[in-house]
C-alpha cells in the first residue's frame, strides 16, 4: 500500500512546491489576464503538467494543482461557462497527478497532489483577496465554495490545500469535510504579524480548533523570509 501524505506529514516535513504560475510565466506564458493559470487548463494543459515536473524534478514532494482561480463566478465573468470551470477543476488534479506519477516512477519517491482552494476575492481580480472585504455572509461564502471543493474532492487530490483565506469568515466557510484520508492543508496570507486577525485564525486552526477539517497538517504560504521566525503554532 503506497504511503498517504497524512502518513508522511505525520512522519516529517513534506516539501510542496513553489509559486506554479510564477513557472509558467517563466516558460514563457502571459497570465496577465483574469484567469491567471486557470487558462493554461483549457487551453494548454500539458504546459501545466510540464510545470508540474519541473518542481518535482528540482525537489518538489506535493503539486498544487493549478485550481486557485477557478470557479463557475469568475469563469462565467471571463466568457466561459460554468462547465468549462468544472473540466479545468478536474483537469487541474490530473494533469498534476500525471506529474507526480510520472516522476514516482522515474526515481521511486513518493509524490502527492493537494487541491487547491483559493478565496472568494481571487475571482475578483481586485485584490479583495488580500483584505476580506468581500461582504459576503458565511452561508453565502459556504454555498460559493463548496460546488468547487465538491470537484476538486471527487477528482481525487491527497489534500485540499485552501490558500490565501484572508477572513475568520470566509475559513469557517471554506474548511472541506475530511473524506477518508484527505487532509486539509491551511495557508494563511501574512499571518505572522501579531495585529493582523489572520494570525489568530491560523493559531486556532494550528491548535486544533478548525473542527470542520481532519487535518494531517498545516501550511504556511506567501511569508517573507523575515517573517518565518516566531510563526509557530505555540507562540
Amino acid at each position: 500500500m503506497s504511503l498517504t501524505l497524512a502518513a508522511a506529514v505525520a512522519e516529517a516535513p513534506v516539501i510542496l512546491d513553489g509559486g506554479l504560475s510564477t513557472q509558467l510565466e517563466a516558460r514563457g506564458h502571459d497570465l496577465s489576464d483574469s484567469l491567471w493559470s486557470a487558462r493554461l487548463l483549457l487551453d494548454d494543459p500539458d504546459e501545466v503538467r510540464a510545470a508540474h515536473a519541473d518542481f518535482f524534478a528540482a525537489g518538489a514532494q506535493v503539486a498544487t494543482t493549478a485550481s486557485y482561480q477557478v470557479s463557475e463566478s469568475g469563469f462565467l465573468a471571463a466568457g466561459r461557462s460554468a462547465h468549462e470551470a468544472r473540466v479545468a477543476l478536474r483537469r487541474s488534479v490530473i494533469v498534476a497527478r500525471e506529474a507526480a506519477d510520472a516522476a514516482t516512477a522515474a526515481d521511486g519517491i513518493p509524490r502527492w497532489v493537494a487541491g487547491s482552494v483559493g478565496p472568494y476575492g481571487a475571482t475578483l481580480a481586485d485584490g479583495s483577496e488580500y483584505r476580506g472585504d468581500d461582504g459576503l455572509t458565511v452561508d453565502e461564502l459556504r454555498a460559493w465554495h463548496r460546488p468547487r471543493l465538491e470537484a476538486l474532492a471527487a477528482a481525487g487530490p491527497d489534500a485540499l490545500a485552501v490558500e490565501t483565506i484572508p477572513s475568520a469568515r470566509e475559513a469557517e466557510a471554506a474548511l472541506p469535510r475530511a473524506r477518508g484520508d484527505r487532509a486539509s492543508v491551511l495557508a494563511f496570507r501574512d499571518a505572522c504579524r501579531r495585529s493582523d486577525p489572520r494570525r489568530r485564525v491560523a493559531r486556532r486552526c494550528l491548535r486544533g480548533g478548525c473542527s470542520d477539517a481532519w487535518r494531517a497538517g498545516s501550511g504556511r504560504k506567501l511569508l517573507r523570509p523575515t517573517r518565518i521566525r516566531g510563526c509557530g503554532a505555540g507562540r
